[in-house]
């Protein structure tokens, strides 16, 4: 087996997610946790990323540059067509799909993690009521 497989073969992704302690629990998702999660972390960064993008359009001429911190952060409206750089815009429907796919193969992952952790608690649970 290669080193590319042992670090980042499907079987060792879903064993290092279905680990994870910050998204999964001992029987599933912890729902309360990646809500804290998202809520803390994601959540007000795109609030932060809108309002500026806001502000920018409405208080800054095109291609004006405000320095953020001298010399090294500045902020200048420029406008993006596309993805990447515009490197894309003529293909973005192409660019929309691809994104879709990739979105809807890791929920795939994730779901499947999921019920194989569903159906060998199933699993435990009919041998214990079997056992007696």
């Amino acid at each position: 087996m290669c080193d590319a497989a042992r670090w980042f073969g499907p079987e060792t992704v879903l064993r290092r997610l279905a680990a994870a302690p910050v998204i999964v629990a001992e029987r599933g998702v912890d729902y309360t946790r990646l809500g804290a999660l998202i809520g803390l972390v994601t959540a007000p960064t795109i609030l932060i990323d809108q309002a500026s993008k806001r502000y920018v359009v409405h208080h800054f001429r095109m291609y004006e540059t405000w320095p953020l911190i001298r010399n090294w952060l500045d902020l200048t409206y420029t406008l993006n067509p596309g993805a990447a750089f515009s490197l894309f815009a003529p293909l973005w429907p192409l660019v929309v799909l691809g994104a879709l796919t990739a979105s809807g193969v890791a929920f795939g992952i994730v779901a499947g993690a999921g019920l194989e952790r569903l159906v060998l608690e199933g699993e435990r649970v009919s041998s214990r009521l079997r056992a007696g």
